[in-house]
This record gives C-alpha cells, sequence and structure tokens, in this order.
C-alpha cells in the first residue's frame, strides 16, 4: 500500500520515551511535508526538523530533529498507521541506547508519576491496550521466569493468542514478543518500555512479511 505523505498533515502529541512533545506536520506544495517540533519536558523549546515519508517501506517515516537533548541530530524512525486514527510508532536513539516514541493526534498528557529504580522483567507484566496498524487489541502478560514473559493477546472479536517473549539482556528496557498461531505465521513484538513511568511501550510488529508501528498503554 502506498501511503502518501500528505496523509500525515496535522498536530500531534509526541510521545519520546514518555517526555511530552509536540509535531505539527503540513503539506507543502511539491506533495511532501514539513514539520514543526516543540519539546515540553526538556530542553523546552522548538528545534529545526525534517520529516520524510517512504524508502525500505512505503509507512516509514524519518523525523529529524537538531540541536536537541545534548544531540546534534536526533533521528526518530517510525512507521505510521495506513488505517483508522493515525500514528507513528517506532524508536530513537539517545547515545546507543534506543527508546520508543509514539506520535498521535491529540493534546500531550503526563502518564504518570516517575518509578524510581531498576526495570526488572516483571515490570512488563500488566494489560495493555495495544494500537497496531490502525487495530486495537489487547495484551495480558501475566508470568515472568527470569527473562522470560509469558501471556496471551485477545483481538475485539474474543480470539485469544499465546503470547511468549524474552526481555533483552543489554537494554533491559526493551523486550520481544512472538504471538503464536495467527494466520500467515507467526507475528513477532519489538517494543520498548517508558523508562520513567513505565505506563507505556512502543516499536513495531513484524508479520506476513510488514513491518507495523504499534504502541500500548497500560490499563492494569
Amino acid at each position: 500500500m502506498t501511503l502518501q505523505a500528505g496523509r500525515l498533515a496535522g498536530d500531534y502529541a509526541l510521545f519520546d520515551d514518555g517526555w511530552r512533545c509536540s509535531l505539527r506536520l503540513q503539506r507543502t506544495v511539491e506533495g511532501g511535508l514539513t514539520s514543526r517540533f516543540y519539546s515540553y519536558d526538556r530542553n523546552e523549546g522548538e528545534f529545526e526538523s525534517s520529516i520524510t515519508v517512504g524508502g525500505e517501506a512505503p509507512n516509514l517515516v524519518t523525523l529529524v530533529v537538531r540541536d536537541f537533548n545534548e544531540l546534534d541530530q536526533g533521528i526518530y524512525v517510525g512507521y505510521a498507521s495506513c488505517a483508522g486514527p493515525v500514528h507513528i510508532t517506532g524508536s530513537g536513539d539517545w547515545k546507543g541506547t534506543p527508546f520508543g516514541f509514539f506520535a498521535a493526534r491529540q493534546p500531550p498528557f503526563r502518564f504518570g508519576p516517575d518509578i524510581p529504580g531498576e526495570l526488572p522483567p516483571t515490570a512488563f507484566l500488566g494489560s495493555y491496550t495495544m494500537h497496531c496498524g490502525g487495530r486495537r487489541a489487547t495484551l495480558h502478560l501475566a508470568e515472568a521466569d527470569g527473562a522470560f514473559v509469558r501471556g496471551e493477546l485477545q483481538e475485539p472479536g474474543g480470539t485469544t493468542y499465546s503470547v511468549s517473549g524474552e526481555v533483552d539482556s543489554i537494554v533491559r528496557h526493551r523486550v520481544s514478543l512472538t504471538v503464536a498461531d495467527v494466520a500467515n505465521g507467526p507475528a513477532v513484538l519489538s517494543v520498548l518500555m517508558f523508562v520513567r513511568s513505565r505506563a507505556a511501550l512502543a516499536g513495531w510488529l513484524d508479520w506476513a512479511g510488514q513491518r507495523h508501528g504499534c504502541h500500548l498503554t497500560r490499563f492494569g
């Protein structure tokens, strides 16, 4: 499916590992997009930015923010939803460590209080609303055994799939989850926990040869 850049025009809240930002995308005469990036919680203010759509995948979105957060260039690589409400979801990199982000057409809000201390595998346990490629599902992670976590994914129609995965031994806020028994082979969800609040995860889902941006917000 071809994604027209103009489909993404609009105002977004962008959450970079839970830090609040805003992103305004406007169409250009040539059919591209201009971007306005504003940070609320750190390095407060507007920063020069640019955005491109397409490349290795039609829904690939690359946002570059200059002279921001101790970086000459902060690069956010995400995937836009092609159906339903528009979301852009993926990861950025800060001095060699990846962090999840997502952008949605809503006002910025706080995810809740910070939770201090280390982030063990048990921090991933809980219930989440999953937004992926314009669709929703519910993810329940119920068990942790060392670095391994298990649970189930439930679609709105009631179909349930088993989920198992492993927390990364180096990037302790990253987990890779395999959703079993889905059509066209297993789906692999690679997401990064928002470290400070632990209230959301962001990354992507690889399934049937395509990559979809996905973010999950905790509700239990």
